[in-house]
């Protein structure tokens, strides 16, 4: 019922023709082919789907294949990646020990030059952020860079900055394997919350693989100007 809020006219003629099928460029495209696709697998377990990268996780991969072709979808033999050991997914690198950022993320950022501008310095803070659950203590780490991204304090790259930026890039080359989330296991939070001046929040969900207590995943945010005023055991 859409499709006359879509239409075209070629150069051979003033006749209008319209599309069977969602074209590309259209803006809402990407919502909706997302929104298919969740609604294609989400009866099923052990896969998940992101655009048109579907990864499967499920001890067999029948089921899914059986789905797609219902579904009338076809793949490009080339790009497939069967019975795979090592995965790269979504900027994150699987595999049987753990999950760990990708190498190439990592590179990209341990080799950023400062910054000499607040966007040019957003972006590389989003970049960090992005691979924040191997991050312990992050935004402790990122304070000095943070406090230039307020509307009423001047640009300064200073040493403080210098030395924040340099330990952030550290801290990335040295991101941890995390285990992965496995909900029969036991689970324990840890958290924290600084005192001083800005206060950041920190946490680490750990669970107990081989009795051994290992790192799932890392949170950690400045808190607001309202959270800085609450009992520190109330931040935490």
């Amino acid at each position: 019922e859409n499709r006359p809020f879509c239409c075209c006219i070629s150069h051979q003629g003033s006749e209008r023709s319209f599309f069977h099928r969602l074209p590309f460029g259209i803006t809402s495209a990407p919502e909706i082919f997302q929104r298919k696709m969740t609604e294609l697998f989400q009866q099923q377990e052990g896969v998940v789907a992101y655009m048109d990268d579907i990864l499967v996780y499920g001890k067999t991969e029948e089921r899914v294949l059986q789905t797609i072709e219902m579904a009338g979808l076809r793949f490009n033999k080339d790009k497939c990646l069967l019975h795979q050991k090592q995965l790269h997914y979504l900027g994150h690198r699987i595999d049987q020990r753990g999950i760990s950022a990708d190498p190439e993320k990592v590179r990209a950022i341990s080799e950023m030059a400062s910054p000499i501008s607040v966007p040019e310095l957003r972006r590389i803070l989003d970049m960090v952020h992005f691979l924040g659950r191997y991050l312990p203590n992050l935004s402790e780490i990122t304070r000095p860079l943070n406090e230039l991204l307020k509307s009423d304090v001047a640009w300064y790259w200073g040493s403080s900055q210098e030395q924040a930026f340099n330990r952030v890039k550290d801290l990335v080359a040295e991101a941890p394997i995390l285990a992965i989330y496995d909900p029969k296991e036991p689970t324990v939070v840890s958290s924290n919350a600084s005192s001083y001046g800005l206060v950041c929040v920190c946490g680490v969900l750990l669970q107990d693989h081989n009795d051994q207590l290992k790192p799932v995943a890392f949170c950690s945010r400045t808190l607001t100007d309202a959270e800085t005023r609450y009992a520190q055991i109330e931040q935490e």
